[in-house]
């Protein structure tokens, strides 16, 4: 059905940017996140009836197991949110125009995106309390609800989204690199989706449930 969340799963292979689908989860899922653990790979929350469970898809196996206890028994929802972050390591070089060349950031630095009706891309370093306002690159596109995920020291995957007045949901898919401030788009998605979750095992970007249609008792 296109109401209600989704179960549905897919990798993209970024060696062949190619699009594959996954068996389906044992609940449809909004909003929910995803941990990667060895090879196995957990999605939290996200459930209709909101009891918090968690499943684990085994790479090996090609299969989604039910954990049994509820993740709210052992973690808070805050804890629960860091899981979709994003941030970068140290070491990212400046600009290669740079009048000094041995200069490097050397703090962590967190990216905010915006999306199509407040469009920003705003790069925070902790250490100097610092934010800056990044120009976006004009072939990149930002919705609300996007997927999001790091795939390399300076490279952001950036997928999916609905507008802001709930009358589009994008399947497109983009690789954002922070330090060249450029984006390329990449395969699209089988279908159009918001809210869902994603985690990154080199070369697979997982893509989980969501949602795909825009009026339910979720919107």
């Amino acid at each position: 059905t296109n109401i209600g969340p989704s179960n549905r799963c897919f990798t993209i292979n970024l060696l062949n940017e190619t699009v594959k689908l996954l068996p389906k989860m044992k609940n449809g899922r909004v909003l929910q996140k995803g941990i990667t653990l060895n090879d196995d790979i957990y999605i939290f929350g996200g459930e209709k009836d909101g009891n918090g469970s968690i499943e684990k898809f085994s790479k090996t196996s090609d299969y989604w197991t039910p954990i049994a206890s509820s993740y709210l028994e052992h973690i808070s929802s805050e804890e629960i949110k860091a899981f979709a972050y994003s941030k970068f390591g140290v070491e990212v070089k400046e600009d290669d125009n740079n009048e000094n060349q041995n200069e490097f950031y050397e703090g962590e630095r967190f990216f905010i995106f915006g999306n199509d009706n407040a469009s920003f891309i705003q790069e925070i370093r902790i250490q100097e309390e610092e934010i800056l306002n990044i120009p976006i690159p004009l072939n990149l596109r930002l919705f609300c609800y996007q997927g999001g995920v790091k795939i390399s020291e300076n490279e952001f995957f950036i997928g999916g989204g609905i507008s802001s007045s709930l009358d589009y949901i994008s399947k497109s898919g983009f690789i954002y690199n922070a330090k060249t401030n450029k984006a390329k788009k990449t395969e699209k998605m089988f279908r159009e989706r918001y809210a869902f979750a994603i985690v990154f095992q080199d070369p697979f970007i997982y893509v989980f449930g969501g949602r795909t249609y825009q009026i339910d008792e979720f919107a």
